[in-house]
């Protein structure tokens, strides 16, 4: 709910940035409406959502979905930085910190508190509560990086990455994703071969052979 009352915040359309034609007073009308229910409908949600984790009781939860929260509106912030453009490292930095901030913070948190409802210990099972969080943010970025790699306009998707030339920008993507379903999968094959783990590996491993097939037969060769 988080997630999506988030997005729903981000649909509010700036009046400003209309072109003349939306500026007609009936399309006015409709985008002012829409505005609205994306704000009302939006804050029932992250309301919903608050009142959820208060009535779980659990302090550890509470501030870490909180930490969340405050990423995604670091994102709105990240996505405004300059990058600088000649220094390939920088780049992968710029992209996983915006798939961090914009969706593998959440899903990273919210694995660990997964894990902790569970009834793993914060003290006794912290390495494997950072592992949850670390498996959840992988893929949260792993998925970031999956509909940017799926838009037609790469470029624009990251905004002041526009410089470089479509082809870079796709193989600078699918290096940062190739390293991300690495990682997921070593976390994956710490686990009991239980039928949930072998279908979550099978998930990964179908990213991988969509947009990387040698990450893939590499995958294979290690089972």
């Amino acid at each position: 709910m988080m997630y999506t009352s988030h997005i729903l915040h981000q649909r509010v359309l700036n009046f400003a940035d209309l072109s003349e034609e939306d500026r007609e007073e009936q399309k006015l009308d409709e985008i002012h409406t829409g505005n609205c229910l994306s704000i009302l409908i939006g804050d029932q949600l992250l309301a919903n959502s608050s009142r959820g984790l208060a009535e779980l009781r659990n302090p550890f939860i509470v501030e870490w979905m909180s930490k969340a929260l405050e990423d995604f509106c670091k994102y709105s912030f990240l996505v405004e930085e300059q990058v600088d453009l000649s220094k390939p490292e920088c780049i992968i930095k710029n992209v996983e910190g915006r798939c961090y901030f914009s969706g593998g913070s959440l899903l990273g948190y919210s694995c660990k508190s997964a894990a902790l409802l569970a009834g793993y210990s914060q003290t006794d099972d912290k390495l494997f509560l950072n592992d949850a969080f670390d498996f959840g943010n992988n893929m949260g970025i792993t998925f970031g990086l999956q509909d940017m790699l799926d838009s037609d306009s790469n470029a624009n998707k990251l905004h002041n990455l526009e410089k470089l030339s479509k082809e870079e920008t796709i193989n600078y993507l699918k290096k940062v994703l190739e390293a991300r379903i690495s990682n997921c999968l070593q976390l994956v094959d710490k686990l009991p071969k239980f039928e949930s783990t072998v279908n979550i590996r099978n998930v990964i491993v179908s990213i991988a052979n969509k947009y990387l097939r040698q990450c893939l037969i590499e995958s294979e060769q290690r089972l």
